[in-house]
């Protein structure tokens, strides 16, 4: 399992590999635009398709993540945005059926992969101890079962009254990412 969220980023031989069938593989999108940085991304299912212990994987992530996400608004903190995301883990731990998931529960209650970070000239500004309208972080957080990491990201505007996704509208279900996979196959 991987010790960090980032070790793929120094391990070169996830660049020389064949994937196949039943893995899945994270997109992650960073772009400038007039100096200002976006960073985005979803997981996808190599063959088009995800499994049952992935497609419970990811919507536990989902409903994690969109619980994060509701946190955030001015005043509130990261660590509140934590909590919402793990809160949203361990009440729905007892409902998984299938193996996948209940390790990446499990896991993401043991050793918590939920980075966030400032977004602007830079692709990795300071964390905002505490949220003020303007701010402008990324938030994404990942579960990892059986060798295989899960996470969606999104950039986020603090506004007034909470917050404002900006990057482009990009599904989140199972099910929404293999029909835009399917819809852009030849």
């Amino acid at each position: 399992m991987p010790s960090t969220l980032f070790e793929a980023f120094a391990d070169y031989r996830n660049m020389d590999r064949t994937m196949k069938a039943g893995d899945v593989v994270r997109l992650d999108l960073g772009c400038d635009f007039r100096m200002y940085k976006g960073d985005f991304g979803r997981t996808l299912p190599v063959s088009g398709h995800f499994d049952e212990g992935q497609t419970e994987t990811m919507a536990l992530l989902n409903g994690a993540y969109l619980a994060g996400v509701q946190a955030m608004k001015p005043a509130a903190t990261p660590d509140q945005v934590h909590q919402a995301f793990r809160r949203y883990v361990e009440a729905h731990q007892s409902e998984l059926r299938t193996p996948l998931a209940r390790e990446a529960a499990t896991e993401a209650l043991q050793a918590p992969r939920q980075p966030l970070h400032g977004l602007g000239v830079d692709m990795a500004e300071g964390n905002p101890k505490v949220f003020r309208e303007g701010n402008v972080v990324c938030y994404e957080p990942a579960l990892v079962a059986q060798d295989q990491a899960y996470f969606v990201e999104d950039t986020i505007l603090i506004t007034r009254d909470g917050h404002e996704i900006l990057n482009p509208a990009l599904p989140y279900s199972p099910s929404d990412l293999e029909r835009g996979m399917a819809s852009r196959r030849p």
